[in-house]
Formats: C-alpha cells, structure tokens, sequence
C-alpha cells in the first residue's frame, strides 16, 4: 500500500510542471540607479544596472573625480559624441561606447586589448587602431619601448662616448654614433669627456680629440649642425637663385652658390600693398617686393626691428657700447634697437 502511494506522490511530481520566474524586459521605469563594476555608471532602471553591474545606491552617480584608469590609448567614441582616451574613461563620466576609434564612428575597430608599439613611438590598443585608425605602422607586437635585437657577433666599434660596443647595432640601440672601427680608444688617446663637437663632415664628435683623431677639422664647440653666423659687411652678392645677399657669407649659410658681385638685376614692378617687412639693414619697407628692388634682404616680416633670434652659445664680446654680449650675434642686435630708436629720435 505505501509503495503504491509514494508512486502516485512521486508521479505526480513528475507530472506537475515546474515554477521558473523568467528575467522580465527591462522596461520598467522604476527610476535611476548607481552601479559599479570597475566604474560607476547610471542606469534608467534597476533592471537594466543587475544585468552586467551591481547596485550601489538609487539616483543617478555621483561623479568620482578618484576614477583610476590605464592610461593607454585605445580611444573610443562615447554616444555623446566626444572621443574618451579609452572605454574606461567613457564609462567614468557615465557614457555608452558608441564605437571603437575616434568620432565620428568611421573607424571601426574590436576593443580587444592587445597593444602594439607604432613606429612613431606611442602604444595602441591593438593593431586595428595603429594601422587602420592612425595611419601607423607597427614596430613590434608589444608596448613601447621595443626591445632592440642585434646579431651575436663581435665586430666592435668605440662610439664618441669613449665607450667600446660589441657591434654597430648595439652602439646604434644605445643611440651613440660610432667614432671609429674597432675597440677605444680611436688609434690616438683621448679621455672620455663628453664635450661635442661638430666636425667639417658634418658628423658630431665627443671631444675635440675625437675628431682630431678622424682627421676632422672642428666646425663648431657642440653638437650638429652649427648655427649660421655671419658678419654685418654689406658688399652685396648675386646668388644663383636670383636672389641679393648682404655678403658671400649670407649666400653660404643659405647653400646658395655666388653668381656674381653686386645686386641682381631686378625689374620693379611692386603692388601697392601695405606689409611691411624690415631688411637686413635694419630699415622698414612697405612690402617684401619693394625691399627687394632696392637690392635689401628681409631679415623679417613686420617692422623693425625683428625679434631676437639668436643661437645660445656662449663666446662673450664687448659691444660698441662698451657693454658685454653673451655672443656677436647678441650685440649686433643690441647696436642695431640703438640705431634704430636714435634715427626715430632725430626724426
């Protein structure tokens, strides 16, 4: 008798159908919530924030001003329109990601997080943003910096920081030029100070000695390339582009060969234009074609005197004023605002 009726219990437990509360469509309007996950975010309804977030409390976010973010640049397009730095940037100021990239969304990339390092040094995201969004190439599948690979062989080479690499590809990963073939020191002995030089080859060197010993006359006391400095003499020059210049050195320090002494030809046909620019001689034209039919260089466009534009090396000179200049250039400056301020005062 028991076993009969533990069957018909058991029967119709099978047979009754189960009760299962099914997820509702999250249309409700119940009012907004604050959740969190690794951000806070607003929510329309506590329906929507149980699906991927937790609740914290009811209202819209407070903003969290502590939001901790990596700062890699994987940018996103929130709904709002703005490009975030990456999605959890967006989702600190409570915005959707519309897309992957920039805005506007026309750069569609996965958001997998899988940097590269761009040949212009900054690391992306993945090699969609690198190459699809920016324009860059790939230097290696990691964050920046790459390592530098060389090959396993001894060639050496004594680079200008007096120090011996076991090949040029290690100096050249250390961005230290190479000064000579073969272990330091160069075939002559030089210390190891670090005092630049820039040789007549155009090349820097790490001391005087260095390129003395490479047989290199000294162009300049630093680093490549040298400033062009030139005298104030005013025997004019034709250059082979057509253009006067106040002397052979001015022509030279624009790479510009001399095609004959004196003032190029010039038929001065000038607009009537009001633009001034100030000529090498420290006078104001009304425009850059009148200048150049009186045979005078622009040092600048605008009035005299143009701004001091000056290298910042040391070589101290004694003015004609008596005063003493950080460099020529400097006090062939300083004379000139006296000239120009005496003739407005005789004026």
């Amino acid at each position: 008798m028991m076993s009969n009726i533990l069957s018909v219990v058991g029967l119709s437990l099978i047979l009754t159908p189960l009760v299962v509360e099914c997820q509702k469509s999250c249309n409700a309007t119940s009012g907004r919530v604050c959740g969190a996950k690794f951000v806070t975010k607003t929510f329309k309804n506590e329906c929507k924030v149980k699906r991927k977030f937790n609740v914290i409390h009811s209202g819209k976010c407070i903003a969290d001003d502590d939001c901790v973010c990596q700062q890699d640049y994987t940018p996103v397009c929130g709904v709002d329109g703005k490009t975030y730095s990456n999605d959890c940037f967006a989702g600190c100021k409570g915005v959707d990601v519309q897309c992957a990239g920039k805005c506007p969304c026309d750069c569609i990339c996965t958001l997998e997080y899988a940097p590269v390092c761009g040949t212009d040094g900054n690391t992306y995201g993945n090699a969609c943003f690198a190459t699809k969004c920016h324009g860059v190439g790939i230097e290696c599948k990691q964050k920046c910096p790459c390592p530098c690979f060389c090959p396993a062989v001894f060639i050496p080479v004594c680079g200008v920081d007096g120090k011996t690499y076991g090949n040029a590809c290690e100096a050249a990963c250390e961005k230290v030029p190479v000064a000579c073939a073969g272990e330091c020191p160069c075939g002559c002995a030089c210390t190891k100070e670090y005092n630049p030089v820039c040789g007549s080859d155009g090349n820097t060197y790490g001391n005087p000695c260095m390129a003395k010993c490479q047989g290199v006359a000294i162009q300049c006391k630093q680093r490549c390339p040298c400033p062009c400095i030139c005298t104030e003499e005013f025997p004019p020059v034709c250059g082979a582009d057509g253009e006067t210049y106040d002397n052979k050195w001015f022509a030279a320090c624009e790479n510009v060969p001399v095609a004959c002494a004196g003032r190029c030809p010039f038929n001065c046909h000038c607009p009537k234009i009001y633009k001034p620019v100030c000529g090498k001689n420290g006078e104001t034209y009304g425009n850059a074609c009148v200048a150049k039919c009186l045979g005078i260089s622009v040092r600048c466009e605008g009035k005299c005197p143009c701004p001091c534009i000056c290298p910042k090396i040391l070589a101290p000179v004694c003015g004609v004023d008596g005063q003493t200049y950080a460099n020529e250039c400097l006090a062939i400056y300083s004379t000139n605002l006296q000239r120009i301020a005496g003739n407005r005062g005789r004026g």
